[in-house]
């Protein structure tokens, strides 16, 4: 019996394709390319990811609302008396949560989340518009105030 295979790359993943001559093909599908080395992922859509991934590891010491939780001495992440800017870029900021996050077990984390939790603190410190096209090799243009 004759069987094909075809491999189709698509944006989303990689979908395989196989049947043989004599019955419909079967589709299955599988995600292989990370969400934040995608081309058309924007911040926004990053943080909505980062949303949840914040709430699982940030949020017992941070705060559901990124306010910080003075009993634990831990600062705030967004709103007035958060104090980003003192890593100036995104890219210094993604640098200090990937060796410094989880307390205990820093940089235990996939990258992966490391980056979704930054997009998600971008956008709730206006830093970032949520359309705008998410490129990991320009987060040090990314200015924190």
């Amino acid at each position: 019996m004759l069987r094909i295979l075809l491999v189709l790359v698509v944006s989303s993943g990689i979908a395989v394709v196989s049947g043989c001559t004599s019955s419909s093909p079967t589709v299955s599908s599988t995600t292989t390319i990370p969400s934040s080395t995608q081309p058309s992922n924007t911040f926004g859509s990053l943080s909505q990811t980062g949303q949840g991934l914040y709430v699982s590891n940030c949020s017992q010491c941070h705060g559901t609302s990124g306010q910080g939780i003075s009993s634990l001495g831990t600062p705030a992440l967004w709103g007035p008396t958060a104090q980003l800017g003192k890593y100036n870029t995104a890219q210094g900021l993604l640098n200090y949560i990937t060796s410094t996050k989880p307390p205990g077990a820093p940089g235990t984390l996939p990258h992966e989340t490391y980056v979704d939790v930054l997009c998600y603190l971008l956008i709730q410190n206006n830093a970032v518009s949520g359309s705008s096209l998410f490129n990991e090799n320009q987060l040090n243009a990314v200015a924190l105030k």
